[in-house]
């Protein structure tokens, strides 16, 4: 099975979990996992974030990392196989010419963020850790005590 996906560099993106999955059933069967890594687009250079809750895991949540865990998929399918001892036959690919503190716009890489809703990825980082862009409009600016 080759897995080329491209991760948005946050727990709760089901692309993790569907590796681990596919590393779960590799285990079982044999079959061999070959992940084409990618770059982490909100930089491998920050770890953010709580610790999601052990024995919580679900389909946004494979298991406990921080919400900003500053892994390529690759490194994730390596940890997850590791952690959770699956011995599954895994082979990453690496990059070539990724740095851990490059995002996502400014490696020069073709196509497009995993979330197409946010175009920068400044605003995707913001929007990845549960935050949004500065306001723009004076209206959203101003609050009114009730």
């Amino acid at each position: 099975m080759v897995i080329d996906l491209q991760d948005a560099g946050v727990r709760f993106y089901t692309y993790e979990t569907v590796v681990g999955y596919f590393l779960e059933a590799a285990a079982k069967t044999g079959a061999e996992i070959v992940v084409l890594d990618r770059p982490n687009p909100i930089t491998g250079s920050f770890v953010q974030g709580p610790l999601s809750d052990p024995g919580h895991e679900s389909y946004i949540d494979y298991m406990p990392i921080p919400v900003r865990h500053g892994m390529t998929l690759g490194e994730l399918a390596r940890f997850f196989s590791q952690q959770r001892n699956l011995n599954a036959p895994l082979t990453v690919v690496a990059m070539q010419g990724w740095q851990r503190g490059d995002w996502f716009d400014s490696t020069g890489l073709t196509g497009s963020i995993p979330r197409p809703t946010c175009a920068t990825s400044k605003n995707h980082a913001l929007s990845a850790l549960g935050l949004s862009s500065p306001p723009t409009s004076r209206r959203s600016r101003h609050r009114h005590a009730v």
